[in-house]
Order: C-alpha cells, then structure tokens, then sequence
C-alpha cells in the first residue's frame, strides 16, 4: 500500500512539475532522456541540462537523476549520475545517489547549489557550492 501511495505521488508531482516547465524549452532528445536549455542562473548564457528525470521543484530548483549540466562556454560537464562529478573528475567522497541530486541556481550568480535527494525530492544532504563557468 505504501508503494501505491508513493508512485501515486510520484505521478502527481510528476505531471505538476512538467507542466510548470516551459514546455518549449524541455525536450525528449532521446528515448529516456530530457534535455533543458535555458539560462539557469540568468547571466545572459545558455546552459544545458539533459536528464533522465528533470522535474522543476521550484523557481530556480531542479530534482535531477542521471543527468549532466553542460556550462554555456563547454567548459565544464557536471554529472548527476550515482557519483558526482565534474569534467569525469569525482568531486567528494559521497554514498551513492539513488535517488538523484537538488540543484538550485541563484539569479545573476555564477554557482550552483547541489545536495543529494532523497526518494521524495528533498535534500538529504549537505548542499555544495560550485562555480558554473
């Protein structure tokens, strides 16, 4: 019954968050991933976010699995994947991210916040502060 409970969940913040996105800027770019262009943290730079689950949680925050943040000058590759990491360089020792990562942007600012999520979209762990470009 509690699995009922949370793919019912699941489902309804699924179909909320999608449609909180503009649907213009998320695509299907392949069968399983999603990919969003936009300019994140309002610097006048597109970023790319391609995922295979990338739901909008809030204004500027993103639950994000399996996925890389692409930086407007290809500079820098973040990669959501069980491991983070950033250009194939593993960034902390961590557990394993299950669940996906937090991502939030700040508006004018070059850093990103990222946290661990847990099965319901909250941070389950200390946040990391890192420079975009």
């Amino acid at each position: 019954m509690r699995v009922v409970k949370y793919i019912i969940m699941m489902l309804l913040n699924v179909s909320i968050t999608i449609s909180q996105v503009d649907a213009v800027s998320l695509k299907k770019i392949s069968r399983g991933e999603l990919e969003l262009r936009q300019d994140f943290n309002s610097d006048g730079k597109i970023e790319y976010l391609h995922a295979a689950s990338i739901i909008k949680m809030g204004k500027d925050t993103y639950w994000v699995k399996d996925g890389q943040l692409i930086n407007s000058s290809n500079t820098k590759t973040f990669d959501f994947r069980e491991i983070f990491s950033i250009n194939n360089i593993p960034v902390v020792n961590q557990v394993k991210a299950k669940f996906g990562y937090i991502i939030s942007f700040t508006r004018n600012e070059k850093t990103i916040s990222v946290s661990i999520s847990d099965p319901l979209g909250n941070r389950n762990s200390d946040e990391l502060l890192l420079e975009i470009e």
